[in-house]
């Protein structure tokens, strides 16, 4: 609706408001009109009153000196009074013996004069005097007795009066005038007043049926979730009220359709179509994050099925989706698949031990026995795990890769997980082709760093950096993680390939430092793997490389796993000991997700401690994952030690570190990585 096409509103508004304010400027007009005017008249009968007895008594007392010329001076003093008409001297004959007209002087009062006769019929004693107000021609009349004259021309007169007429016209022009500026201000005034009051009343009532109207638009459309929400408990709230109702029941009807077509009957959990849906979705919004996709397929469920009857087997797959439900963070996706196969979508995938430890967690808990009625029964599970982007790049090459995979595992041992690998499809050439050229970077030196900041909570400086590995693909692109990685583990490439990448994140930061000329240098973290740290050469092979940046080992820090809890620990200790001695400082990455035992905590020798992102993700969502955080904190604080947290991507998780005095922090929301240091 444009401009024009609300004139007749706004001049229907314009008329209506004028006409009111017409009627309610000249209704408090004349009321206040009227009120002053009184008031006006009695002030100016006083004055005038107050006048002629201060003249009343000094002309007695000229006349009683013989002051003839005073007399008259005085009198003629009160011409200067603007409003004065005349002033006379009169005798009860009517003779005027002075007056300020020449006319009028040593002649009788002319009969026209007739206020004079009845003022002087009025008065009751020889000394108070008697004015009048004329309404109709606004003049004031007044007579005041003076004693008999003793000076001028005496005609044997006893009575003599003091005669004034005050003629108020012009006063009263003047405040007439002062009302109709003012009445025009008020009706301006008043005008606007009504010509916004009815806008307000009509944008109000408009505002309400236009809220009314696109809640029923919006409820015919097919949006069943937008409420009207009117307050007022008028009628337009009761229709508001009805709509909304209407809308509550159709979501509540649709909701139980969608998870009808959505949701598994038996389980609760997402169904395929709702899965696939899902990680679509999440391809969509997310090209670029890497997930995995684990395919589990119960072991020996059959047996259970077909001995036991379908209602026993139901009960069993209700059992298995609440333990798999267990493994699950935030943002991560469980489906039931069909008959005895689940599907789970993980977010936090890295390192790949990470994966391999949900699947071992996985596998133990479909290992234990499930209670229904009095028997005790167990099937165990197989596995298979595609990763994304490496092994798919939709959800139906997912699928089929992480079905391969599940089935080498059932096909080989039982109970147990293998991730996807193109070998196991003869119909995918492509991964002799991807290792070649990954090994081929590697012998070139082309593993590149990566850096992200890590941010001191309190003064908002950089500590330090953590530099994350990366290589390019054929094409000139960056290869993700989840596509080289896999294949350096299985190969055994990681010793080579750690090296590789340490030269060079060492030799581009040396070269930054060198540019800062600054004593205040952040620290540099790189990541420790255990097949590194179970190497028998590895602090010589590290010694030779620190031998190129001898300036660089105080900067330096090792950010190692809990997996190297796992076995050999007092060995391991021994190493990290080594490393202390060289001035490296030693951090413990992805803290609270592994093995680590607060025994080995103690004889470990670290300098920090990293909380793993997943629970930090996590941070004012979900009361665990708070208090998780506070006391990993609060424990690091009692070793010694200093605290980071990984993956801080909003103010909210900002803040809460900060409040519990988490030294420093490292995500997406502080810095990105980058190939270039700042």
């Amino acid at each position: 609706m444009n401009l024009f096409s609300k004139l007749p509103i706004i001049f229907f508004f314009l008329i209506v408001s004028t006409l009111s304010s017409g009627f309610v400027t000249t209704y408090s007009f004349w009321f206040g009109s009227k009120e002053q005017m009184e008031t006006f008249k009695l002030n100016k009968l006083e004055q005038i009153n107050q006048r002629l007895v201060e003249l009343q008594g000094t002309l007695n007392d000229f006349n009683r000196r013989g002051n003839e010329l005073a007399m008259i001076r005085e009198v003629s003093r009160l011409t200067t009074n603007r409003e004065l008409e005349l002033l006379a001297i009169v005798d009860a004959d009517r003779w005027v013996y002075y007056a300020t007209r020449a006319e009028l002087r040593q002649n009788r009062l002319p009969e026209s004069y007739t206020r004079f006769a009845s003022l002087k019929g009025q008065l009751h004693n020889a000394v108070q005097g008697k004015v009048h107000y004329e309404e109709d021609v606004h003049k004031v009349h007044g007579v005041f007795p003076l004693e008999a004259l003793k000076v001028g021309e005496n005609r044997g007169s006893k009575h003599y009066y003091l005669y004034a007429i005050f003629s108020l016209e012009r006063s009263w022009q003047h405040i007439l005038y002062h009302f109709q500026q003012e009445m025009i201000k008020a009706g301006v005034f008043h005008t606007l007043f009504f010509f916004l009051a009815f806008s307000l009343l009509y944008w109000v009532i408009k505002g309400r049926i236009n809220k009314i109207v696109f809640g029923a638009q919006t409820l015919a459309s097919g949006d069943y979730r937008h409420r009207i929400r009117l307050q007022g408990g008028d009628e337009f709230q009761q229709i508001g009220l009805a709509i909304d109702n209407m809308a509550a029941a159709l979501e509540k009807q649709t909701d139980q359709l969608i998870e009808l077509a959505e949701k598994d009957a038996l389980t609760g959990l997402y169904n395929r179509y709702k899965f696939f849906k899902l990680v679509e979705d999440q391809i969509d919004l997310h090209p670029a994050q890497p997930f995995a996709i684990f395919f589990i397929d119960l072991d020996r469920f059959k047996v259970i099925n077909d001995t036991l009857g379908h209602d026993v087997g139901d009960k069993y797959l209700k059992v298995v989706g609440q333990r798999l439900k267990r493994v699950l963070s935030k943002g991560d996706m469980l489906s039931r698949f069909g008959g005895d196969e689940f599907c789970i979508l993980f977010h936090d995938i890295f390192p790949v031990t990470k994966m391999e430890r949900l699947g071992e967690q996985i596998l133990e808990l479909l290992r234990e026995p499930v209670m229904i009625g009095e028997q005790s029964l167990f099937s165990g599970a197989s596995i298979g795990v595609s990763l994304y982007p490496q092994d798919g790049r939709d959800i139906h090459e997912l699928i089929k890769t992480a079905d391969i995979a599940m089935y080498h595992t059932k096909n080989g041992e039982k109970n147990s997980l293998h991730f996807y690998h193109e070998l196991f499809d003869p119909n995918d050439p492509g991964l002799l082709e991807m290792t070649a050229h990954i090994k081929q970077e590697i012998e070139r030196g082309h593993v590149f760093a990566f850096f992200q900041p890590q941010i001191d909570t309190q003064s908002g400086n950089t500590t330090g950096y953590e530099a994350l590995a990366r290589m390019k693909a054929k094409d000139g692109g960056w290869l993700s993680p989840a596509q080289f990685i896999p294949i350096v583990e299985e190969n055994g490439w990681m010793i080579q390939f750690s090296e590789v990448m340490y030269r060079n994140a060492l030799k581009t930061y040396c070269q930054w430092v060198r540019r800062q000329q600054s004593d205040d240098v952040p620290t540099l973290s790189l990541n420790l793997s255990a097949i590194q740290l179970d190497h028998p050469r590895f602090l010589e092979k590290l010694d030779a490389i620190l031998q190129q940046f001898p300036e660089m080992s105080r900067h330096i820090e090792l950010e190692i796993t809990e997996d190297i809890l796992i076995n050999n620990i007092e060995e391991k200790i021994a190493v990290l000991k080594a490393l202390r001695i060289r001035g490296i400082r030693i951090a413990l990455d992805d803290f609270g997700t592994g093995y680590s035992s607060l025994s080995y905590l103690k004889k470990i020798p670290l300098d920090r401690l990293k909380v793993d992102q997943s629970f930090v993700r996590d941070i004012n969502q979900d009361i665990n994952s708070n208090a998780i955080v506070e006391t990993i904190i609060d424990m690091a604080h009692n070793l010694g030690l200093e605290v980071i947290s990984e993956g801080v991507e909003t103010e909210e998780q900002l803040s809460f570190l900060q409040a519990h005095n988490c030294y420093a922090v490292q995500g997406y929301l502080t810095g990105k990585p980058q190939e270039r240091l700042p």
